[in-house]
């Protein structure tokens, strides 16, 4: 694909470093996590989740995110069964608006760029890295989850470590907003000079 990838692991920064790029004119932020949100939520996939992951992942017609984020985090066939069904179409519709859009920087926002092998995809790969205690510290006072869904949800992502090596370019993220700003700045331009 014409675009390049963002990834890193739960609270690492890669949607605020997507944020930030998104603001330039030239670019464009695909979310591989919003329109996966956008599928399961789509009237036509509603028996298939169901039968994935269970009977009660449309409450009052609609999807309960936190619940199916719960199941597949506690059961591993529950989760392989939703990706079974979901990334391909992911995976589809990405491709897709990539080919569709005008933008000459096109960046595929996604966590999990390295564990689906898809590296390839893209012209390079982009790693938002921080320091493990400060992910967690995020997970726990910002987004108030538990010990154990933070533990559950790390445990399903590659090292940071092993993803910063894979990476083309890693973007640090263990900073104030000021100078997340200016990093992304940086990112900016070298993304410009790939384009060339």
């Amino acid at each position: 694909m014409d675009a390049f990838a963002l990834t890193g692991n739960i609270a690492g920064g890669k949607s605020a470093v997507g944020r930030i790029l998104s603001r330039y004119p030239d670019v464009v932020v695909f979310n591989c996590d919003k329109i996966g949100k956008e599928i399961i939520a789509s009237e036509p996939l509603r028996q298939a989740v169901r039968i994935a992951v269970g009977f009660d992942a449309y409450p009052h017609g609609q999807a309960d995110f936190p619940a199916i984020a719960l199941k597949i985090f506690s059961d591993r066939r529950a989760k392989e069964n939703l990706e079974q069904l979901i990334h391909p179409l992911v995976w589809r519709e990405v491709r897709r608006l990539v080919a569709s859009s005008p933008a000459s920087i096109k960046i595929v926002e996604s966590a999990i760029v390295f564990e689906m092998n898809v590296r390839h995809y893209f012209k390079a790969v982009i790693t938002a890295a921080c320091p493990l205690h400060e992910r967690y510290r995020r997970l726990k006072e910002d987004r108030g989850m538990t010990s154990d869904g933070i533990a559950a949800r790390m445990h399903e992502q590659m090292d940071d470590g092993v993803k910063e090596k894979l990476a083309d370019i890693v973007i640090r993220t263990d900073c104030d907003i000021r100078q997340l700003e200016w990093r992304v700045a940086a990112l900016y331009h070298t993304l410009q000079s790939w384009q060339k």
